[in-house]
């Protein structure tokens, strides 16, 4: 049987699909929730006395409950692999931030991205005598390293998510900064330019999205 601690990032991307899908009502969600948690097929679960079924149906009251502990750790293990995870937005690099935010801003919401999110804040490590070394964002195709996140437990990766979604803003901030110092040495900007692109910042506010400002500064000649 499945609970918080056995439950991977795919195994809750099924749950939250079922819990949000609109065409099915409460009685077909509770068969699918009930078949997935308890390891069941849906045809079995179908066979089981009512008696039974709603003893199952306890099963899954811990979805609903609101007791996972989120407890951040930069340290996940997923699909027999280990990975240090980088929770602080001034440490993450231009191209980790630039995969970040297309894949925060994707169709699929967090739930249905969270392995990519986590794949681009996420460096391998790897066993030397008696420690481990971590390796360099980029060092195993993102692709790969998101395949095996969604073999990572879900408790870990939402509370590495709450903790990294609190510095959001920090992120936001930490990014102009470093995005005008990082691209005006690669794109030879002058001061100028920095700052007719910062207008929309002034005039907008949050209504100008970061990306946009990367967007518009990364397709200056």
């Amino acid at each position: 049987m499945k609970q918080w601690s056995n439950i991977t990032i795919e195994d809750y991307q099924h749950i939250y699909g079922i819990i949000i899908d609109e065409n099915l009502n409460d009685f077909e969600k509770e068969v699918k929730l009930v078949a997935l948690i308890n390891e069941l097929n849906e045809s079995e679960v179908d066979n089981l006395s009512i008696e039974k079924f709603n003893e199952l149906k306890a099963t899954i009251q811990f979805l609903h409950n609101g007791e996972l502990e989120a407890k951040a750790t930069n340290i996940i293990k997923a699909n027999g692999k280990r990975y240090e995870l980088c929770l602080y937005a001034s440490k993450i690099t231009y191209g980790q931030y630039v995969d970040l935010t297309s894949f925060m801003s994707a169709d699929g919401g967090l739930i249905g991205n969270l392995h990519l999110i986590l794949a681009s804040i996420c460096k391998p490590l790897r066993k030397k005598w008696f420690s481990w070394v971590s390796g360099k964002y980029g060092d195993v195709e993102h692709s790969k390293v998101a395949e095996d996140m969604l073999k990572a437990n879900f408790a870990d990766a939402y509370g590495a998510s709450v903790f990294f979604w609190k510095l959001t803003n920090d992120l936001t901030k930490t990014t102009v900064h470093y995005s005008i110092k990082q691209l005006m040495r690669e794109k030879k900007l002058t001061k100028h330019q920095v700052r007719e692109l910062l207008k929309p910042l002034k005039v907008d506010g949050d209504g100008y999205t970061m990306q946009n400002f990367l967007k518009d500064l990364r397709e200056l000649r």
